[in-house]
């Protein structure tokens, strides 16, 4: 896996123009998408230093999607944050970022390698959802954004990446096609490297329900459902549930739904210039000092305190 780093909180504010909330971009955003209409409005690739340069004017700063994107590093360095984490960049690193989390980086002149965008819909003629769904890397709520392939597997990978541009750019009739294949050898190659440390024969279903207890998650943290509420809507009990979390991710199921809540808080502290009311109406606590007292019995801070302080140490474990 990725190194991640025992970081400083990143001054992302001071980047950023007044903005009630982070911008989240769309594929047609990017240059010459539309020069690719077989593709369906819902995919693009490109060398990486030649995107960097075309959009240098917004990637800097912390922003979303509403789609997926695999970034392949080739070469140079430099730090990558994700929803409050960082990673190192460097030649072997693979990111995985799902529509919806904040990110942006810091690089070197020299950065390259690949980046490529697409859609869920885009990819469902190859995988049908309970596939897509078991795929761990689509599960960026619960698992690391990012791995790091050797020298065989970063080879292997710069000639597919090469190939699905190939294809990209020449524009044939039946381009869209080959793109999908190429990208499930892509996928099926990275959920490998995600498989190494798990037992090959509990993978299928342990994941896919893991994946959909994400899903629902992702659907209804505003909500604040209890534990068993998630579990009622899976079909399982309480300790099937709690069996699957701690097998996974070493978390209870109410540590992972607390998670997604203050991240959602965090993103919305740091990224907008929502007032603190605002924040607490948004993600509907029942009262403006519940949020607060909530937010600091899990963070140590008020949110105000969090919001003003952009040097607050986060704990994280270093991984390789």
């Amino acid at each position: 896996m990725c190194r991640q780093k025992e970081i400083l909180y990143f001054n992302f504010t001071k980047h950023m123009k007044p903005a009630k909330m982070f911008p989240i971009l769309s594929i047609k955003l990017f240059d010459d998408y539309t020069h690719c209409d077989n593709c369906e409005k819902s995919f693009y690739i490109k060398q990486f230093d030649r995107h960097l340069k075309e959009n240098y004017s917004f990637l800097d700063n912390p922003h979303g999607h509403d789609f997926f994107i695999i970034l392949l590093i080739t070469k140079g360095s430099g730090l990558h944050h994700i929803d409050l984490q960082t990673y190192n960049v460097e030649p072997g690193t693979l990111f995985i970022i799902a529509p919806g989390q904040i990110h942006n980086w810091e690089l070197s002149d020299d950065a390259g390698g690949y980046i490529m965008f697409y859609t869920k819909e885009f990819l469902l003629s190859e995988f049908h959802s309970d596939q897509l769904r078991r795929l761990p890397f689509f599960h960026t709520t619960f698992q690391q954004p990012c791995i790091h392939v050797n020298e065989p597997e970063l080879n292997k990978l710069s000639v597919l990446f090469q190939n699905i541009e190939k294809l990209y750019e020449e524009k044939e009739k039946y381009g869209n096609d080959m793109i999908r294949l190429y990208i499930k050898i892509i996928t099926l190659e990275i959920e490998k490297k995600y498989a190494e440390p798990l037992k090959e024969h509990i993978i299928s279903h342990q994941q896919n329900m893991l994946g959909k207890f994400e899903e629902l998650v992702e659907l209804h943290y505003r909500d604040h459902l209890s534990v068993i509420e998630y579990a009622n809507r899976l079909n399982l009990s309480l300790k099937q549930l709690s069996t699957l979390c701690r097998k996974y991710v070493n978390k209870t199921p109410g540590e992972l739904i607390q998670d997604r809540l203050l991240l959602e808080s965090k993103r919305l502290l740091l990224h907008s210039d929502m007032s603190i009311t605002a924040v607490s109406e948004e993600l509907r606590f029942s009262e403006y000092s519940y949020f607060i007292r909530v937010f600091k019995r899990y963070t140590a801070y008020t949110p105000e305190q969090f919001r003003k302080n952009q040097n607050i140490l986060t704990r994280s474990d270093l991984k390789s």
